[in-house]
């Protein structure tokens, strides 16, 4: 994994810290031709701090949906199987035992990119998704780069309906 860049440098995000752990879908990627970004697949891990580079195993609970600069931009939101979060299966319950939690995702994601040249937010958001949804959208991310990125020796497996094989 390498740095995002920015104008030649890495990007450093010049706002309050994030308010939980953010990562990637390792060989995964939001295809511009269906109006993603282009990058790999943008990830919120629930709990404490973990150090950089950290594989954490999870399970989804749903997807911010933002848009930024009229690209999409999931992220989608994970608990940590040992944790805390880990028997949340969706982002009604996180809700309620978790009150607040969402807020405050959805106003630090939406704001932390601050405002552009037309006085509005760069990030907007759309609301949340279900946890059904963000499985489908993992595994259309993982299958979409396995077909655009990959050569067919480097393809994964798929199991007999044609999907990769992800953790439920």
């Amino acid at each position: 994994m390498e740095l995002e860049q920015k104008d030649g440098a890495p990007r450093f995000v010049k706002y309050l810290g994030y308010p939980a752990n953010y990562g990637l879908v390792p060989r995964s990627v939001l295809l511009k031709s269906k109006g993603g970004d282009g990058d790999p697949l943008d990830v919120i891990v629930l709990g404490p701090a973990l150090p950089t580079g950290t594989i954490v195993k999870c399970r989804p609970i749903g997807v911010l949906t933002l848009v930024d600069n009229g690209e999409l931009d999931d992220k989608i939101i994970l608990a940590p199987v040992n944790s805390v979060f880990g028997s949340i299966k969706g982002i009604e319950e996180l809700d309620k035992k978790f009150p607040g939690v969402t807020g405050i995702l959805q106003t630090w994601f939406t704001s932390y990119k601050g405002y552009g040249k037309d006085g509005k937010l760069q990030l907007s958001s759309k609301g949340f998704k279900s946890r059904s949804a963000a499985i489908k959208i993992i595994g259309d991310a993982i299958l979409d780069y396995e077909m655009s990125v990959t050569t067919d020796a480097d393809r994964r497996a798929l199991d007999e309906k044609g999907n990769p094989f992800l953790y439920r």
